[in-house]
């Protein structure tokens, strides 16, 4: 009783599925069959049928494997092998096709159906013979293009509707760089085999090769409409929309692909490039981790992390990767100045030079490592060195603005602002969406008093700054009287030199300490005017209620007022040689209560300091005249001469 129960369960799950199936209800069909297979799994029509519609869907692998399904269990409906042998053909399997009709034939098995797909054969799929084809993909694997294409040409004759001819000749002219006729003949294939894919693929790479992307994409999305759960059309898709700039799409596509082939090294590193774009920085690891999993010799993905890990401010880590990348490829140009970046931002200039030394001796035309060495000797101060350095980097590459900019930032500290404005200008002409170079050049006008050249190109310069790009606030400050503008361009300033590894913040005490502590912050605790201006307030705190911090990143002269200086301090600190994060943790650790910038954005100022950080106040005060603009500072102390009662 129980069994025919199921049965007819069976029954009724099967035709109410027949019928959606006949009205055209794809999905549902699907469904009902599929609840039908779960009471009778061998249930031959269900599985067929399913078949169909997985056809009907161009998802011929999954169609197959239900075809076969049906067949395990009635291995003599004639109706099953059309579909399966059908299905064959969409996916271009015409030798094992032909095959099977034959043994169908021999077996006694035949219907209308199979006869009409036999005549199609016979008729659309006119192939040469087994041993002809062997015959030209040995010449084509012996790279004997040119008899290739006389064989093929001669084939034509007797089979003049041959995509596999077309295909092989298309192939034959690539190779001999005769584009517009691979085009031409792969163009033919597609037009007699509209349903073979490898034609669409083949066209998709040559475009992809002639850097068509638009073409490329084209025919490889026609040939996953064929192949859907091909991974690697999925990945050369991904690529292309990668180098289009397409990176929301690229990453679905790539994504795909990782998923059809967990084991695709390069599918999982172009999705590390495609997050990394996106700015989705620890996706990208996890990428190209899984990338070095499939293979621990991937130096390109351990330099990629290294520049992810650099741009989220973990330098340590980014050095680290860079080390490893360097150690599987000893002359990885890329990785030695990448790691002389992060060298450089980790105030190791020795180091950073050393990196780029070596770029240089595997590479002498990279005018990428000649600027940023000149950079790090910048920041050392050998500003010769740099001026140098810099100097080599235009001979390889003329045009290379930003290196013009940086000659005039180092012609600036130099004190010829002559030679800083003149290259400044050049920097502006070969690119004139360079703000900071704008802003550097009108102040360096105004420095020279050239009112005329300040008043011509101060046209047209209120947004410098305001927007996306970030600029130098301090150099626009004595341009104009403009608080609001003054303020945004502080704010986009801190907003793209914020680090992203920001410090945590050590937790406000719970009640007020014996005495605060207070750090002083300045690259002037010399013969300067800041400590000639501050030398009696440091001596005036009450030591009974203050202890007082003197961090100090500027030169020892050893003179008079620092000595003083260090005298009416409890706690001196020469952190000339430690970066800013370091500095930061160093007054965590000194537990400050209050921090006070004295530069600001004034020149040698380090703000990065103030960005991570380094007490739960932080103050900027006397040696910058207006707002930092920055999260991280809380107050500012100013008179009525530096922010007016109307503008607090």
């Amino acid at each position: 009783m129980e069994l025919d129960l199921r049965d007819a369960d069976v029954a009724s799950k099967f035709d109410a599925g027949l019928q959606a199936h006949n009205a055209g209800d794809l999905n549902t069909a699907e469904k009902l069959y599929q609840q039908a297979l779960s009471i009778q799994p061998d249930h031959c029509e269900a599985n067929h049928n399913i078949g169909v519609v997985f056809a009907a869907k161009n998802e011929l692998d999954k169609a197959l494997k239900f075809f076969k399904y049906a067949l395990d269990s009635s291995p003599n409906v004639s109706l099953f092998w059309a579909s399966y042998i059908d299905a064959l053909i969409k996916l271009e399997r015409i030798a094992e096709s032909k095959t099977l009709i034959k043994a169908v034939r021999d077996a006694g098995i035949s219907c209308e159906k199979i006869e009409a797909i036999s005549q199609r054969l016979e008729i659309k799929h006119q192939e040469p013979g087994d041993k002809d084809s062997q015959e030209l993909d040995e010449l084509i694997r012996q790279e004997k293009f040119d008899e290739a294409i006389q064989k093929c040409l001669s084939l034509m004759e007797t089979y003049p509707s041959s995509a596999a001819l077309n295909i092989n000749l298309g192939k034959c002219y690539f190779e001999q760089s005769k584009i517009e006729r691979a085009i031409s003949s792969y163009k033919k294939a597609i037009e007699y085999q509209p349903q073979w894919a490898t034609s669409y693929i083949l066209l998709g790479h040559l475009y992809s090769s002639r850097e068509q992307s638009d073409q490329a994409i084209e025919y490889l999305k026609k040939a996953i409409n064929l192949q859907p759960d091909n991974p690697e059309l999925y990945a050369a898709i991904g690529a292309e929309l990668l180098q289009k700039d397409k990176t929301q799409e690229a990453i679905q596509y790539l994504e795909k692909a990782t998923k059809l082939n967990p084991k695709d090294e390069t599918s999982h590193f172009n999705l590390g490039n495609a997050l990394q774009n996106e700015g989705s920085l620890t996706p990208a690891i996890a990428s190209y981790q899984k990338a070095i999993t499939i293979n621990p010799h991937n130096a390109e993905a351990y330099n990629n992390i290294g520049v992810v890990q650099k741009s989220k401010g973990d330098l340590d880590a980014a050095i680290k990767s860079y080390q490893r990348a360097i150690q599987i490829k000893r002359d990885y140009v890329d990785a030695y100045n990448n790691m002389g970046s992060a060298l450089n931002g980790n105030g190791e200039q020795d180091a950073a030079i050393k990196c780029y030394q070596q770029a240089l001796l595997i590479r002498p035309s990279n005018a990428d490592a000649y600027f940023n060495m000149g950079i790090a000797q910048r920041i050392k101060g050998d500003l010769d060195e740099a001026i140098t350095s810099f100097k080599r980097a235009l001979k390889i590459n003329p045009e290379y603005a930003e290196v013009f900019y940086y000659m005039g930032v180092t012609y600036t500290n130099i004190g010829n602002l002559d030679a800083a404005i003149t290259n400044y200008k050049q920097a502006v002409k070969l690119n004139p969406d360079c703000e900071s170079a704008r802003v550097q050049q009108l102040h360096l006008q105004a420095h020279i008093c050239d009112w005329a050249s300040t008043v011509e190109n101060h046209i047209n310069t209120n947004n410098l700054g305001t927007l996306n790009q970030h600029v130098d606030p301090f150099a626009l400050l004595a341009m104009e009287d403009a608080p609001l503008r003054h303020r945004l361009r502080s704010e986009v300033f801190a907003t793209n030199c914020s680090p992203n590894d920001r410090l945590s913040l050590r937790r406000k005490p719970t009640q007020k300490p014996n005495r605060l502590r207070i750090g002083y912050f300045s690259a002037d605790f010399h013969n300067h005017a800041t400590l000639y201006l501050m030398a009696r307030l440091f001596e005036a705190h009450d030591s009974t209620k203050f202890e007082i911090y003197a961090y100090s990143f500027g030169p020892d002269d050893n003179g008079k007022m620092r000595q003083r200086l260090v005298k009416a301090v409890d706690v001196f600190r020469d952190v000339r040689e430690i970066s800013d994060k370091d500095i930061s943790w160093l007054a965590q650790k000194d537990k400050l209560d209050i921090a006070v910038d004295l530069k600001g954005y004034t020149q040698h100022g380090r703000p990065g300091i103030f960005y991570y950080r380094a007490a739960p106040i932080q103050i900027s005060y006397l040696g910058y005249p207006g707002t930092t603009g920055a999260a991280a500072m809380d107050y500012i102390i100013a008179d009525k001469g530096v922010i007016p009662k109307q503008f607090e």
